[in-house]
């Protein structure tokens, strides 16, 4: 199983359990229905409008994101002179 299989299996182990409710709108309902398990993977073929599955992808992640803690804070690196000089030479100039 690879590492799609197992988050995706997670999501349908939240709905199953009743520990997610998704939202009512029609577009997230069409989209789940969309991927579908074949012989222990999830595929999904986009339809006439060209959804493809992504709520049902953004969910697993996010709930993965969301219930296993992250490996810590990552502070900013403080901002040198270097950084200031290179910002004013690279700047998007604003025409008006």
């Amino acid at each position: 199983m690879n590492w799609k299989e197992y988050l995706g299996n997670q999501l349908i182990s939240r709905l199953d359990d009743n520990n997610l409710t998704l939202p009512p709108d029609d577009y997230t309902r069409m989209d789940y229905r969309l991927v579908m398990k074949d012989r222990g993977k999830f595929v999904c073929e986009p339809n006439e409008q060209g959804m493809h599955g992504d709520c049902f992808d953004a969910d697993k992640l996010a709930g993965h994101a969301l219930t296993e803690g992250s490996a810590g804070r990552y502070p900013a690196p403080p901002i040198t002179e270097e950084d200031r000089r290179r910002y004013e030479r690279e700047r998007p100039r604003v025409w008006g």
